[in-house]
């Protein structure tokens, strides 16, 4: 569902790699508005730009990632995140899976895997047969 301006806005969030400047290409590719920003800014920038999805790197540096996640979920909470990662703990997948992620995606990913689970998220289907 796009926002008040009719168009969709996806928010990043991640620290600046190699795979962001791929993420940024394939979100523009898809004609959806960007903006990125890093964890520790994430809630302020949600507020002001009211993204549609936010897609979250999960494997960010610091010990703090998971719980700005929690944080955003907590002032943010009708915003549907994905988690992006490499090599997450299973279980610390699952933890957001059930409580507050929408889905996950594993990097490196494919930028029809990517469009899929936007898509998803923004028409609120269940991911890959979670309810």
């Amino acid at each position: 569902m796009p926002n008040r301006a009719g168009s969709v806005r996806i928010l990043i969030v991640d620290h600046g790699t190699a795979i962001l400047h791929s993420l940024v290409e394939i979100v523009l590719d898809l004609g959806y508005e960007l903006q990125v920003c890093a964890t520790q800014t994430a809630t302020i920038v949600a507020v002001g730009y009211q993204p549609d999805v936010v897609l979250f790197d999960l494997t960010m540096p610091g010990p703090y990632t998971c719980d700005l996640l929690t944080a955003f979920r907590r002032e943010q909470p009708h915003i549907p995140v994905v988690i992006l990662g490499v090599q997450v703990d299973p279980s610390t997948v699952e933890h957001f899976l059930n409580k507050e992620a929408f889905d996950y995606i594993s990097k490196p990913f494919t930028p029809e895997v990517l469009a899929a689970v936007i898509r998803a998220a923004l028409a609120g289907e269940a991911p890959g047969g979670r309810d």
